[in-house]
């Protein structure tokens, strides 16, 4: 049996307009806004690659951490939407 811990995963579906694209596959990058309980916040983007119109998409986190904003980053001109697993919201 193993111990549970207290690290935190961070899942979306991100759905990819792949209609303005000539490829089948490509990068793009989520940017995160993380607050740390036991040091200074940091911002930063995670890349992730598609391979079709609809990716799963996962970032872990320590037991002191925790996501305030993220959101789809300009850096490819594939259009991304991001919906958080359970959350019926995009951003």
């Amino acid at each position: 049996m193993q111990q549970p811990t207290l690290e935190r995963k961070w899942t979306a579906v991100v759905n990819v307009n792949i209609s303005r694209c000539a490829a089948n596959f490509g990068k793009f990058e989520i940017g995160f806004e993380g607050l740390k309980e036991n040091g200074p916040d940091a911002d930063f983007r995670e890349q992730f690659e598609w391979t079709r119109s609809s990716v799963k998409v996962s970032v872990d986190f320590g037991a002191d951490e925790a996501v305030a904003h993220y959101g789809s980053t300009k850096s490819s001109h594939v259009l991304a939407r991001v919906k958080p697993r359970g959350q019926s919201a995009c951003c």
